[in-house]
């Protein structure tokens, strides 16, 4: 199958039936999956928001066939993506709800679907845009470095069948020593299972379909036994043999050449078809300054903001594949990473990401409210809270947080192109910092936090994290976080209007402006030359340029928010880019 006809191509089983499509919102026609704010849902009715102000999706839907067949009688709906919370009933029978309009839902409904009749799907949706759950820069008076607000579903809904006992919480880490799998083994104590692992490839080979009776594969196998442990089984790479006598070939994921090795599952009846990639990401002090390495070698992280906005799609592209272009896009300009900024992205987006070698910083999504003076003035001018914990954040912020930060780290845990988080972004809802680093560093210790992104000082984080906007500083380390790489995370933001390619000409937002590509190549080369390289050697590890796209009032993109012209020369951007990559 496809990957791209699939909603998880990381996850895929060959019994799925979509039910994107023409949906009924509030009795109104509507394209899902996307939201009815969009130019892309078509929806021409009336949206509400408020605690009471339900939005009611319907969709009828038979059955196929071929859901029926073979031992795959279980029954799965997913629920990629509601804003805010959501609550779904099948032929009059509540299945499930979720409150986090970013993270998915999966409803055993088993039991409860017609295999032979029409069933009615209604997913109920509230939209409050609460700062208790996460929101990012949604707002209903939008304008400046705030968005038009999305609700109710705006990620794909399918169904999938599966055996009575199927492969759950799949989880999959690799480097050159050793490659670790993890699933619900305790569900199939006393059956076999089988992992076949098929040689590395580039890009196209995922797209393929394997046969893999023919094709050279390593094979895992055994029986699952009480001995299983809880936190999976590690086998050494290192004298693994194939099915015609060859050695393993190890050969890393990096952002020149992903390289990827496809592996198919098998546990009792289920099967189940993924991939990994081989690769490292650390920390490690060389010639007395904290580098970040890549599979043991110092990389700059050139990177730059992409938050993930569209004119047809609002929070999502009309068309997927624009994931992939704009992937394409920031690496012609030499970007080896996205800082995916307070928005999560379908499995998609990950999935070009691991295919074209683009590194990920992904934040999780903020909540609480953002005050201006605090949270953006005075730490500005140099004024910062230093102790987060005294910060007042309701209970049921707190749950809501941990819920959605551990969500996140689960569901991109297998993408080898995301190596990074942030936890909190310029102080917009941050508190107890130091908890949540440590929490999240035990269970993902292959990765690195920014606690604080920006400001707001913490004690636990794996950066030396900073915002420089309006001017250019000497950048030299700080006492504080001794023994951290600096990592600007925010910087430039320069403003370019594109007549013709403007979303707002009376009110537009930026930093500066340019007036042609020239003048903004050179400003943005100026920022490089004169603040980021010098502070290379002071500690510099990477930087995030504000951003990929212009979106909405924000003409500070390096394209335009339809993506077509790019307003800088991309030769001059792709000589810096390997510049910095240069400097020792």
């Amino acid at each position: 199958m496809n990957p791209e006809k699939h909603p998880n191509p990381q996850l895929k089983r060959n019994k799925i039936f979509s039910l994107d499509g023409d949906w009924l919102l509030n009795g109104r026609s509507i394209k899902i999956p996307f939201c009815p704010e969009s130019k892309a849902s078509e929806f021409k009715g009336e949206i509400g928001y408020g605690k009471r102000e339900s939005l009611v999706y319907e969709k009828s839907f038979v059955l196929p066939e071929y859901m029926h067949e073979g031992s795959h009688t279980r029954l799965l709906l997913h629920v990629d993506g509601v804003d805010q919370r959501h609550l779904a009933v099948l032929n009059g029978r509540v299945i499930g709800s979720r409150t986090d309009g970013y993270l998915k839902a999966v409803y055993d409904i088993t039991g409860k679907v017609d295999r032979e009749n029409e069933n009615l799907l209604k997913i109920l949706a509230v939209d409050p845009v609460s700062t208790e759950l996460p929101y990012g820069k949604q707002k209903l008076k939008r304008g400046g470095m705030w968005y038009t607000p999305f609700s109710g579903i705006w990620k794909s809904v399918w169904l999938e069948a599966v055996p009575e006992k199927y492969i759950k919480d799949f989880m999959v880490d690799a480097n050159k020593e050793n490659i670790k799998f993890k699933f619900n083994f305790s569900d199939f104590q006393g059956q076999s299972f089988e992992i076949r692992v098929f040689p590395p490839e580039l890009k196209n080979r995922i797209e393929q379909e394997i046969d893999e009776e023919k094709e050279e594969c390593w094979i895992i196998s055994g029986e699952i036994g009480k001995d299983v442990p809880e936190n999976g089984i590690e086998i050494k790479l290192a004298g693994l043999k194939s099915n015609l006598g060859n050695d393993l070939p190890i050969k890393e994921w990096d952002t020149k050449e992903p390289w990827l090795y496809d592996m198919e599952i098998t546990a009792g009846a289920d099967v189940l078809h993924s991939y990994f990639g081989i690769r490292t990401v650390e920390e490690k002090e060389i010639d007395g300054k904290v580098r970040v390495l890549l599979n043991g070698k110092p990389i700059f992280l050139h990177g730059v903001l992409d938050q993930g906005y569209y004119t047809d799609g609002l929070c999502r592209p009309a068309d997927e594949a624009e994931y992939e272009r704009d992937i394409l896009r920031m690496k012609a300009l030499g970007f080896n990473l996205l800082r995916k900024h307070v928005k999560t992205e379908t499995d998609l987006f990950y999935y070009y990401c691991d295919i074209n070698g683009m590194l990920v910083m992904q934040d999780f999504v903020n909540m609480g409210k953002y005050r201006y003076i605090i949270d953006t003035v005075l730490p500005t001018v140099g004024v910062k809270l230093t102790d987060d914990r005294i910060r007042h954040v309701s209970n049921s912020a707190r749950k809501n947080f941990e819920q959605h930060a551990l969500g996140v780290v689960k569901e991109l845990h297998n993408h080898p192109s995301v190596i990074a988080y942030t936890i909190f972004n310029e102080g917009w809802g941050q508190h107890r910092g130091d908890d949540y680093y440590k929490m999240l560093k035990e269970l993902e210790p292959d990765r690195l936090f920014d606690t604080a992104s920006g400001w707001f000082d913490v004690r636990k984080t794996d950066f030396d994290s900073r915002h420089i906007y309006f001017r250019l500083r000497d950048i030299k380390p700080s006492k504080r976080y001794k023994g951290k790489p600096i990592f600007i995370t925010e910087c430039g933001g320069y403003m370019m209007a594109v007549k013709g390619h403007v979303f707002n000409e009376k009110a537009t937002y930026g930093y500066g402006k340019c007036q042609s590509t020239e003048e903004l190549t050179d400003k943005i080369e100026e920022l490089y030359d004169k603040m980021i390289i010098p502070g290379i050697k002071n500690g510099v590890c990477g930087c995030i340029y504000t951003q990929l796209s212009d979106i909405e009032d924000e003409i500070n993109g390096l394209y335009t928010y339809d993506r077509e012209i790019c307003k800088v020369d991309e030769k001059r951007m792709k000589a810096l880019a390997d510049r910095l990559q240069s400097v020792e």
